[in-house]
């Protein structure tokens, strides 16, 4: 992951996931989450450069399907920060850097 500007806000997670991001949004292994990837439970990666990376909002809407919850997304998708700050907590400790 590239490192995080001085001025973004705390918690807050990008919106194109690498495949350990995306899994851990997903609550999944990256193994289970690139085999549901290849099964078409969620999208599959963008291409950056030679980066595989997920959308969030991408991740948000096949969630949503599996979960019958019907919601637009919009170029503004909108999200829930405390949510987030705490996922981004959770990473950082996971990856060891300790927040």
């Amino acid at each position: 992951m590239p490192k995080t500007p001085d001025n973004w806000p705390t918690g807050a997670l990008p919106r194109m996931l690498d495949t350990d991001l995306a899994a851990y949004y997903c609550g999944l292994s990256a193994t289970t989450f690139l085999a549901r990837v290849e099964a078409g439970s969620y999208p599959k990666a963008i291409s950056i450069g030679r980066r595989q990376m997920w959308d969030r909002a991408a991740l948000d809407a096949a969630m949503d399907k599996m979960s019958n919850l019907r919601r637009p997304v919009s170029a503004k998708h909108e999200v829930n920060i405390a949510a987030e700050s705490l996922a981004a907590q959770r990473v950082a400790e996971r990856m060891g850097s300790g927040g």
